[in-house]
């Protein structure tokens, strides 16, 4: 397939004549970046390739779903997200997640005199919302433009959302940091 197609001709093709080279192409292009997405989220090679494959099934039997006056990627991005949540449910790895964003990031929620572990309280002082947005951002590293299409909000909504969470976040850190001085610790 001509490598200079876009992602939305082809999709746009595949929806309309349900030629199966057009697809093929899509999933040569993604495959790879889908299946590292996934693995931020699921950990495992064999939930990560299990999502990625589960994601081109939904983009196969949905096709129909898919509005050619848009981008593509982000489509694909958000079925994606959505199939790795569903896996994380049905899983419950949640906690590994959350343990990654500790290993990683530690110091970008708490103090460095704090231990990592404290991170899953200060995560959880936020709305599902905005601690959605603060892992998307510091994990998966993601412009506000990207979450923006991920979580299907504006990329103001996003900015304000990650803002709010970080105006919680100092709360809660100032709040702990209080009582622990009046606890003497």
């Amino acid at each position: 397939m001509n490598k200079e197609y876009t992602d939305e001709y082809l999709m746009t093709c595949f929806r309309d004549h349900g030629d199966y080279r057009y697809l093929e192409a899509l999933t040569d292009r993604y495959s790879a970046a889908a299946y590292n997405f996934a693995r931020q989220f699921l950990f495992e090679r064999e939930n990560a390739e299990d999502a990625v494959q589960e994601t081109f099934i939904k983009i196969f039997r949905g096709s129909e779903h898919y509005d050619s006056g848009h981008a593509f990627a982000p489509w694909f991005y958000r079925i994606l997200r959505n199939t790795c949540y569903d896996m994380l449910r049905k899983r419950k790895v949640y906690d590994d997640y959350i343990e990654k964003y500790e290993a990683i990031v530690p110091q970008a929620v708490v103090p460095a005199s704090e231990p990592a572990t404290a991170s899953r309280e200060y995560l959880a002082c936020l709305t599902k919302e905005e601690r959605e947005i603060v892992l998307l951002k510091v994990v998966d590293d993601l412009s506000f433009e990207d979450i923006a299409k991920v979580v299907g909000c504006s990329v103001e909504a996003a900015k304000k959302r990650a803002q709010r969470a970080l105006g919680r976040l100092r709360t809660f850190a100032l709040k702990q940091e209080t009582e622990a001085t009046a606890l003497g610790t």
